[in-house]
C-alpha cells in the first residue's frame, strides 16, 4: 500500500512537471537550454557541493552540543545518505533516517541523535518562513503591520518549541500522542517496552540541542546556506542570459518552497517548478514562461539532480546487509 502511494505521488509530480513544460512551449525551452552557458552551471554545481559541506558542519556542531564528539568524515556518509532519502520522499520526511544511519556507522542511540535532526528542520523552516514573509512584503507590498505580525507569529512558534523542550512532562505527553497515532506500524509497536527510555533520551537530546550556546552560529550557518541556495538559482538564470535580482529570487523561491512543501510531493517535484515559474513571470514581466521554466529546470538539475547523484553512493552503502 505504501509503495502504491509513493508511486501515485511520483506520478502526480511527473504530470505537474510535464504540464508545465507543455504549457511553456517545449521547443522554446529546448532552444533556451541548448544555448545555456556551462560556465555558470559549473559554478552552480560547485556551490551545491559547498552547501552540502556547510550543512554537515552544522550537524556536527549540533552533535557536539549533545555531547557527541564526531569528526566531519565520520558523519559525512550518514548525512549524505539521508539527504538522498530526503530528496526522494514526500515532504522530505525521510531525513530523520540520518540517525539510523549514524547508529549503523558509530553506534549512537537513535533517540539521542534524532533531536539534532529535528532542530535542523526547525532552523530551516524558520529561515524559509522568514524569507517567505519578506517575499510577501517585497512582491505584494503587504502593509507593515501584517509584515510585523508575521514575524511575531514565527518568533512565538519558536518560543513555544523551546518551551516544550523545557517541560519534560508536556514533551512526553506529545510523544505519547504521536505514539498512539502511529502504533499500528509493527516497528512502532515493538518500541512499547522501551518507550519511557526513548522519550527520556529524546527529550534530553532535544533540550540540549535547542538550548545550545552555539544556536546563534547555527542560525547564521542556516541563513548562509539558504543564501547560497538562492545564488544557485541566480547562476542558473545567468546561464541563459537572464540577470534576475537577488531579492526577487529570494522572494519567489521561498514562497515556492513553502507552497511545494504543502503539496507533499517527492522532492517537491512539479509543484516547486510550476510555482516558481509562474511567480517569476508575475514578478518579472519581461521574462517569458519558457525562460522562467528553463531557468528553474537548470536550477533543479544543479541542486536536486546533482545532489541525488553525489549522495547516491552513500545511500547504496547503507542498503547492503
Amino acid at each position: 500500500m505504501k509503495s502504491k502511494a509513493n508511486l501515485l505521488l511520483f506520478g502526480i509530480a511527473a504530470l505537474l512537471l510535464s504540464a508545465l513544460i507543455m504549457h511553456s512551449n517545449p521547443s522554446a525551452i529546448v532552444k533556451t537550454l541548448s544555448k545555456a552557458n556551462p560556465f555558470f552551471i559549473a559554478i552552480g554545481l560547485s556551490v551545491t557541493l559547498l552547501i552540502i559541506g556547510l550543512k554537515i558542519v552544522r550537524w556536527r556542531i549540533l552533535l557536539l552540543s549533545i555531547g557527541l564528539k564526531t569528526g566531519f568524515k565520520q558523519i559525512m556518509q550518514p548525512y549524505m545518505a539521508s539527504l538522498f532519502m530526503s530528496n526522494i520522499t514526500p515532504g522530505r520526511v525521510g531525513e530523520p533516517i540520518r540517525s539510523y544511519y549514524l547508529k549503523k556507522s558509530l553506534g549512537h542511540h537513535i533517540s539521542k541523535t534524532l533531536p539534532t535532526v529535528v532542530v535542523e528542520r526547525i532552523l530551516d523552516l524558520s529561515t524559509v518562513v522568514l524569507f517567505c514573509i519578506f517575499g510577501l512584503y517585497y512582491l505584494s507590498g503587504i502593509p507593515n503591520h501584517l509584515f510585523l505580525a508575521g514575524i511575531a507569529i514565527m518568533v512565538s512558534l519558536l518560543t513555544v518549541v523551546v518551551g516544550v523542550s523545557s517541560s519534560k512532562k508536556f514533551f512526553n505527553h506529545i510523544l505519547k500522542i504521536s505514539y498512539m497515532i502511529f502504533r499500528f506500524f509493527p516497528k512502532i509497536r515493538k518500541l512499547t517496552p522501551k518507550f519511557e527510555k526513548i522519550a527520556s533520551n529524546f527529550h534530553a537530546g532535544f533540550k540540549l540541542a535547542s538550548k545550545s550556546n552555539q544556536m546563534p552560529h547555527l542560525a547564521a550557518l542556516t541563513i548562509v546556506a539558504w543564501a547560497m541556495e538562492f545564488s544557485v538559482i541566480k547562476l542558473s538564470f545567468l546561464s541563459i542570459g537572464r540577470d534576475i535580482g537577488f531579492f526577487v529570487i529570494l522572494s519567489v523561491s521561498s514562497l515556492s518552497t513553502i507552497i511545494s512543501l504543502l503539496t507533499f510531493l517527492p522532492g517537491n517535484i512539479g509543484s516547486f517548478e510550476a510555482t516558481s515559474a509562474i511567480l517569476l513571470t508575475q514578478a518579472m514581466p519581461g521574462i517569458s514562461l519558457a525562460e522562467a521554466t528553463s531557468g528553474i529546470l537548470i536550477y533543479r538539475f544543479s541542486s536536486l539532480i546533482f545532489a541525488l547523484a553525489v549522495t547516491s553512493s552513500s545511500f547504496l552503502r547503507y542498503q547492503r546487509p
